[in-house]
């Protein structure tokens, strides 16, 4: 079971319906997101199986943008993705194993 407590976020909410702009406001929700997952991207790198040659599943450990409709997100929430990019799908297998291999996961922890 994962626990997670957040104080604050009642006083964040009112500052961000304060910004000028709802733009504005998902600029500033975005940087801050980005600069919280950076620390869970750089662990998946460094967790993440290096084999020489590309395309390489550490290498290709991104964080990107999830537009609206891509995750039923509303037009006022901005979320973000930490992991593979498309060159790194393989990355599932690795993370969960396969009949022929085991698993060696490098997001769970």
């Amino acid at each position: 079971m994962i626990s997670v407590r957040f104080a604050g976020g009642k006083a964040l909410a009112d500052a961000l319906r304060k910004l000028p702009s709802e733009r504005i406001s998902r600029n500033v929700q975005g940087t801050g997101l980005r600069a919280a997952a950076e620390p869970m991207g750089e662990d998946m790198r460094t967790l993440a199986p290096y084999e020489p040659g590309a395309p390489d599943l550490r290498e290709s450990m991104t964080i990107s943008n999830v537009r609206a409709g891509d995750d039923e997100t509303s037009i006022s929430e901005v979320a973000i993705a930490v992991g593979p990019s498309k060159a790194g799908f393989y990355g599932i297998f690795q993370e969960f194993g396969t009949v022929h291999h085991g698993a060696q996961p490098f997001a769970r922890p």
